[in-house]
């Protein structure tokens, strides 16, 4: 659910892109994304989930913080009482177990 909440912000982001999830097609700038291809971005967010359940506790909260609430590195670190060194690795090996796990080269 987060890791979806994520692509929906950005998404959001995007100005030339509108959501709707009930719709059968998104209109995009570039032309139309199909039901197809939402039900793989779908599969994909869970996949990455499901990932990101895998991480330990401090990767995960890391993760969560900077990449998921776009977080400064100075942010997290006063938020969960790491050091600015100890959030950088924490977000760097959570990154590279997440490609891991999702089979990302």
């Amino acid at each position: 659910m987060i890791a979806k909440n994520h692509c929906l912000m950005k998404l959001r982001g995007n100005k030339n892109v509108s959501v709707e999830l009930n719709e059968k097609t998104i209109p995009a700038e570039e032309g139309q994304i199909d039901k197809t291809d939402l039900i793989e971005k779908e599969t994909l967010l869970a996949k990455m989930q499901q990932a990101i359940k895998q991480l330990n506790r401090e990767q995960q909260e890391c993760v969560n913080l900077f990449y998921l609430q776009k977080k400064s590195y100075s942010e997290v670190s006063e938020i969960t009482g790491f050091t600015m060194l100890q959030v950088k690795s924490h977000l760097q090996n959570g990154k590279r177990k997440l490609k891991l796990l999702m089979g990302i080269s």
